[in-house]
């Protein structure tokens, strides 16, 4: 089988969405691609490889095929890669792709899901196919803990986004979203997180550069809370680890993990979020993301040539006009 039906689950829909899953799944087919080798997972994987390729923020193709081949399963942690395509009902244009890893840390019952990439062709933005795309995971989450006898797990969805800058409307666009989808964002002065470096650095010679990556996150269930669990923000640590170390230079992986993993050592039970706005009129709640206020609680190589952090908040405030006339 190279391919199987995929849907979402209505219960999954955070409310700030406005109810537009059952207009989405009518217009749209979701596919899971389960085939490495087949013509769907090119087709799927070269949307996103043509956008994050040359960002350097994907997997190589060879590891992500490995992945669909081959699940990771250390004992105390599971990990499955699961690719999704939807396309057009009517005319089987390819609308949208998303990749999700889904980690469950079997020792403390938790399950942590990545997801890595999402993208939503130029033809079919504001059609509510984002809708399914930002769905998606829970329902990828739940089947794999079903699968694996964990059912009824603690689920954190948790994906990677650069600090803001705020004359990229588009990452300020994707934030909203989130920020309508219940996610919030662990502060970088807790969790400054960095994804690891995907190219072969032993190969070219070359020292890892990682990439600073604030964590965005939702609780499932717990999304009016605005906190989460220090346990699973850890174990969501555990699980991108384990993943990455199959991509790159294990010492660089290992060494990330441990700085990560030793901020959230003496933190309290729950962790506060940043509250993401959802409005134009919202977006100084991204004050505390923007570069030149995010970049500081990193190591002293992100701190070179930061904006200076009066001119940044202008910035946001001019983006925030420009996105309210849109």
């Amino acid at each position: 089988m190279k391919t199987r039906p995929f849907v979402c689950d209505p219960a999954d829909v955070h409310p700030g969405e406005g109810g537009r899953l059952a207009a989405a799944e009518a217009r749209f087919v979701g596919t899971e691609v389960l085939d490495p080798d087949s013509d769907a997972f090119d087709e799927a994987h070269g949307v996103i490889d043509a956008y994050f390729g040359p960002k350097n923020e994907i997997e190589r193709k060879d590891v992500l095929q490995r992945w669909l081949r081959d699940p990771l399963d250390e004992g105390a942690v599971r990990v499955d890669y699961h690719l999704l395509a939807w396309h057009e009902r009517s005319t089987g244009q390819l609308a949208a792709v998303r990749d999700a890893f889904v980690g469950i840390d079997r020792a403390r019952g938790l399950c942590a899901v990545l997801l890595s990439h999402s993208f939503v062709l130029p033809d079919f933005r504001r059609s509510g196919v984002a809708t399914l795309v930002r769905t998606s995971p829970a329902n990828l989450a739940r089947a794999d803990l079903r699968r694996h006898g964990v059912s009824g797990a603690p689920i954190l969805l948790a994906a990677e986004m650069e600090p803001v800058v705020p004359a990229d409307l588009a990452s300020i666009v994707r934030l909203l979203s989130y920020g309508r989808s219940g996610y919030g964002v662990i502060p970088p002065s807790i969790l400054p997180y960095c994804q690891p470096d995907f190219r072969d650095v032993e190969a070219m010679g070359v020292p890892a550069e990682p990439i600073p990556m604030p964590c965005v996150v939702r609780w499932l269930g717990h999304e009016d809370e605005h906190r989460v669990p220090t346990a699973l923000a850890d174990a969501l640590i555990v699980v991108l680890s384990s993943l990455h170390l199959r991509a790159c230079e294990p010492t660089h992986v290992r060494a990330l993990a441990e700085r990560e993993r030793g901020g959230l050592v003496g933190q309290p039970e729950h962790l506060p979020l940043i509250v993401l706005p959802t409005t134009p009129i919202e977006l100084d709640r991204l004050e505390p993301l923007l570069r030149s206020r995010a970049l500081p609680h990193y190591p002293p190589r992100y701190r070179v040539d930061l904006p200076d952090p009066d001119e940044d908040l202008a910035a946001l405030r001019a983006a925030a006009a420009r996105l309210e006339v849109r």
